[in-house]
């Protein structure tokens, strides 16, 4: 045998006995890694037993199952207030309305928004206003606020109604009566 080939197996047996010894470390620390693993399982068992236990005397036992203490317990239901003393019906409604002499109608033909057509119509309020023209009786005008729904924005619209001259604020009678109170 040459001195180059001595030298090449020596390599190899010191290569494979690191290799043992590498072995051997490895095989020692997954045998201790079972041994936990081993334990742990065995005390896993015995807890299922234990609760497997519990559970059958559970089911066995009559009655209702027993309540659950809850963490946090909730808080107390507030007292009730006494109700309202209701209003008499003589005083639940507003000023008596006159029988209007002429009624007139404000509404939107077409969405201010996208000038659609409207449709359906429904009153929105109303509005009361007193007036005294000259050598007439007394007019009564009730102005009726539509409000129409517009498809194309999905929404209902409603006219602003301005009676600028007419009546001062909201109030229900005219400037002139208000002149000739004045």
């Amino acid at each position: 045998m040459r001195a180059s080939d001595r030298e090449m197996c020596y390599n190899v047996v010191m290569l494979t006995k690191a290799e043992a010894k590498e072995l051997l470390t490895a095989n020692q620390t997954l045998q201790a890694t079972n041994t936990l693993l081993l334990a742990e399982t065995t005390r896993l068992l015995a807890l299922v037993t234990t609760l497997e236990a519990r559970l059958a005397a559970l089911a066995a036992a009559p009655g209702p199952p027993p309540s659950v203490q809850l963490q946090h317990p909730r808080p107390a239901a507030p007292a009730l207030k006494p109700a309202r003393k209701q209003r008499a019906a003589a005083h639940n409604h507003g000023r008596p309305r006159a029988t209007p002499t002429a009624i007139r109608i404000h509404a939107y033909d077409t969405c201010p928004t996208c000038a659609y057509t409207l449709r359906s119509q429904s009153i929105a309020r109303c509005r009361e206003v007193r007036d005294v023209p000259l050598l007439t009786p007394v007019q009564v005008l009730k102005y009726q606020i539509l409000k129409r729904y517009c498809p194309h924005c999905e929404c209902r619209r409603e006219l602003e109604l301005r009676l600028d001259g007419l009546v001062i604020g909201h109030g229900r009678l005219s400037t002139r009566i208000l002149g000739w109170i004045a």
